[in-house]
């Protein structure tokens, strides 16, 4: 009797989505759980650590329920990020498996000098030991649109209400880092995707100057930062405060001063960072999205803090941006007018670590693309 053919299994496109629907969700849920559990669990250690030294001392209930509320800020604000960032990952692994493709490995970037070999870098990037200083200023956001440029057809402000968004001023001093050790003075807006009403919101550097050359090319190649470079940039400590500028200071350069201070801590945030890759001549231009992972001890955060910028003197050679106005981190807090102003918000982390992942691609509507922007 001849034998019915076998017919070899076979998944149509619909048994395809559905095992890549439930994929995502599972993931998903797995990603809220770590990252609830881990937060809780780390809070309560934090919290029977912080009875345990009260009864070790002279019984203060006080100073004990101050530092317990704030442990239980520093919960809150952790689980208030790590729903909203699992709900993104996870549409992006249910999304298009082309438009998001897997996080690379290992990147080869070029040879120091020409003839010389490629050399590998692994992804994600870690920052083991770095401190950082930040300041939020709010801004219009038809100016931050100007100073966003060409990257304004990709991504737009994100709005506060009142046509105004947020700029950020940074400060890091990059101690142990995949990068090298350097100092950093970054500034940033915040924006959103267009054509991604659900994307969260993120900065986008739209300047940065750095004391060494090491973290230059794999920022531009593999993340689209394009940072400039000036080896006397560094950062001065002092107790109650940290200036970042150059070093010894110049009169008529770029300098920013942050306080110093806080015992906060935070574990695992996740921020998306928006860039784009592309765009020197001819070349096509990809936007992108990354995602960095950062936890801090020795945290403080405060409402209108005592920063202090000052303003090089524009096109002086001896500025960060060496006269180069088109890159010039000076030229462009003018545009801004924050000078003289109290930030919205600043902060201090004293020990910084997390890593910065690779970049995916943004897969955006073109109705949503600027129409003076679009090829």
């Amino acid at each position: 009797m001849p034998q019915q053919p076998r017919h070899r299994y076979s998944q149509t496109p619909t048994t395809r989505h559905l095992y890549q629907l439930i994929d995502g969700y599972t993931r998903f849920v797995e990603d809220v759980w770590s990252r609830s559990w881990h937060i809780a669990s780390a809070s309560l250690r934090q919290t029977i650590q912080e009875v345990q030294e009260n009864a070790l001392r002279e019984w203060n209930p006080g100073s004990l329920a101050s530092r317990l509320l704030g442990e239980y800020a520093n919960y809150l604000s952790g689980i208030a990020v790590s729903v909203p960032a699992a709900v993104e990952l996870a549409a992006e692994r249910i999304g298009d498996a082309t438009a998001h493709p897997p996080a690379t490995l290992m990147r080869e970037l070029p040879g120091k000098w020409p003839g010389a070999p490629s050399r590998p870098f692994a992804l994600p990037a870690r920052f083991i030991d770095a401190s950082q200083g930040w300041a939020l200023y709010v801004v219009p956001s038809e100016v931050a649109t100007s100073v966003l440029g060409a990257q304004a057809a990709f991504v737009k402000p994100f709005e506060l209400g009142g046509g105004r968004t947020l700029l950020a001023v940074l400060g890091v001093d990059y101690r142990v880092s995949d990068f090298g050790r350097y100092t950093e003075i970054a500034l940033a807006l915040a924006v959103t995707p267009r054509g991604d009403r659900a994307g969260l919101p993120g900065p986008m550097f739209v300047g940065i100057a750095v004391s060494d050359e090491s973290s230059r090319e794999p920022a531009r190649l593999i993340w689209g930062l394009h940072k400039i470079c000036h080896p006397d940039l560094a950062a001065s400590c002092r107790p109650d405060r940290v200036r970042f500028g150059l070093a010894p200071p110049r009169p008529g350069t770029l300098a920013i001063t942050f306080p110093r201070f806080g015992a906060g801590r935070s574990d695992r945030i996740p921020i998306f960072v928006y860039s784009c890759l592309g765009g020197d001549g001819m070349e096509e231009v990809t936007p992108i999205r990354s995602l960095i992972s950062r936890s801090g001890s020795g945290e403080g955060t405060q409402v209108g803090g005592s920063v202090s910028i000052q303003l090089g003197r524009e096109n002086a050679a001896e500025c960060l941006c060496k006269g180069f106005a088109e890159v010039c981190l000076c030229r462009t807090l003018m545009r801004f007018e924050i000078k003289d102003r109290l930030p919205a918000a600043n902060g201090w982390t004293e020990h910084l670590s997390g890593t910065f992942n690779a970049p995916q691609e943004l897969s955006l509507s073109r109705s949503e693309i600027s129409p003076d922007r679009r090829a």
